[in-house]
């Protein structure tokens, strides 16, 4: 099957529509005013070494299957079997949370609930045609994905551009004290900071799209780099303007997005609501979609070492990704089907279980980075991380403590008390859970 190329365009919108989720505009703005703060400190603590990292990596070593080979090659195969375990069920669990978001807009739109049977039907349609879809190459998709970035752009960049203009013209429902900037230490908003971390993953996926890009030594700088600046200004921007229409204790994280422009607008429902949310659906769809290609080759390259069963490497002769993508399917229909039996948040609480196996993905990578610059230092790096040995230590080490806090903010309940222990009661199961079977699976791995 030949594979198309990707101009350095194309790349950008493709990063951008991979990394950039409408669905975490909510769950960023509910940090309030000190998520500002966060953001330029994660942008130059994480995201700057984690770029460059990608890059180098993403240049240096030619295979398709990125994060799981760099670990593989580090630190054998148990390790790379654990980063793929954790890299493919984060997405399932993902797809699970994005479809309940679907619904809730969906609902909103057609002023009407569903009973459980219809629900669950539209849910599986959903994402059945992700996964179908997602069995061919992300750049076979091309024309629909760059139809989802520039949806997510409007939505986002429209949603700013609206709350700078009736924050000046009518007030706005935040107020914006110096103070209010500075970071707020407890617990209600720190568990949120992962969110803010996981808005920057995703670059190391370049290497997947290695094939497609015409020049990946000098387009993969300029692909993170400008599509790293972007995706920051737009998040910042809606969540400014959800900001600006509604405080932070009374967001939805399901429909404030919706929410957000019906009061901006001064609108309830109506044909402009509509299209609103028939995009944001759009995008919520295409973002699935980009990575299905990254999951697919990382779960069929784990598949290979014995790491996960044999049926992800599963591929048709003409490179139809079959194998992986039907057991994400399955998946994410049992998760779904959980959904009657959380009392708290669904949406949230599978999202957050997302952040959590999705972080845990990226723990070995930094290290993995240092092992390497030592164990193939005679390998010709296209791309090279600047810096002295300490720097290069920074760069690794810094990111790796993130990661760490925000898996544990993310567990901790916003308060001790009985109902807040509750409310993560099913984000600490299922992060047990996915461990156990990471582990399980992880026990026949041979290293050689």
């Amino acid at each position: 099957m030949k594979t198309k190329k990707f101009k350095l365009f194309d790349a950008i919108l493709a990063m951008v529509c991979v990394i950039l989720v409408t669905e975490a505009c909510a769950p960023t703005a509910a940090i309030g005013n000190s998520q500002y703060f966060w953001w330029i400190f994660l942008l130059l603590f994480f995201f700057v070494p984690y770029g460059l990292i990608s890059c180098e990596l993403g240049t240096t070593y030619k295979d398709e299957d990125g994060i799981f080979v760099w670990v593989k090659r580090a630190f054998g195969n148990k390790w790379a079997s654990r980063v793929s375990f954790y890299y493919w069920i984060n997405f399932p669990i993902w797809i699970a949370s994005v479809t309940v978001l679907m619904i809730s807009i969906l609902e909103k739109m057609l002023a009407f609930s569903f009973s459980l049977p219809i629900k669950f039907l539209i849910e599986i349609i959903f994402i059945g045609l992700v996964c179908f879809l997602g069995m061919t190459r992300l750049s076979k998709h091309k024309i629909l994905v760059n139809i989802g970035t520039v949806f997510k752009v409007i939505l986002m960049l429209g949603l700013g551009v609206i709350g700078i203009y009736i924050a000046i013209t009518k007030g706005s429902a935040t107020t914006f004290e110096l103070k209010s900037f500075f970071p707020e230490w407890n617990f209600q908003s720190l568990s949120y900071l992962s969110v803010i971390v996981f808005n920057f993953i995703g670059f190391e996926i370049l290497a997947t799209f290695r094939h497609q890009v015409k020049n990946p030594k000098k387009q993969f700088p300029i692909i993170i780099l400008v599509s790293g600046l972007l995706i920051s200004l737009f998040y910042m921007l809606a969540s400014f303007g959800l900001s600006v229409a509604i405080p932070k204790e009374q967001l939805s994280l399901e429909t404030g997005l919706i929410e957000s422009y019906e009061i901006l607008l001064g609108i309830n429902g109506g044909v402009v609501i509509n299209i609103i949310s028939i995009m944001f659906i759009i995008t919520l769809f295409v973002s699935l979609l980009s990575w299905c290609e990254g999951v697919a080759l990382e779960t069929k390259a784990a598949s290979e070492i014995g790491g996960l069963p044999k049926i992800f490497s599963y591929q048709t002769k003409k490179g139809y990704l079959v194998g992986s993508n039907l057991i994400t399917f399955l998946t994410s229909v049992l998760i779904i089907l959980t959904e009657p039996f959380i009392n708290s948040d669904v949406f949230w609480n599978f999202f957050a279980l997302n952040l959590i196996t999705l972080l845990l993905t990226y723990l070995p990578m930094f290290l993995a980075f240092l092992v390497l610059r030592e164990k193939d230092k005679d390998i010709k790096r296209p791309y090279k991380v600047p810096g002295n040995k300490l720097i290069i230590s920074l760069f690794a080490y810094i990111p790796t403590i993130i990661l760490i806090l925000a898996i544990i903010l993310t567990l901790l309940p916003s308060t001790f008390t009985i109902a807040g222990i509750r409310e993560k009661v099913p984000i600490m199961i299922g992060t047990i859970l996915s461990i156990i079977i990471c582990e399980v699976l992880t026990l026949k791995v041979k290293e050689k």
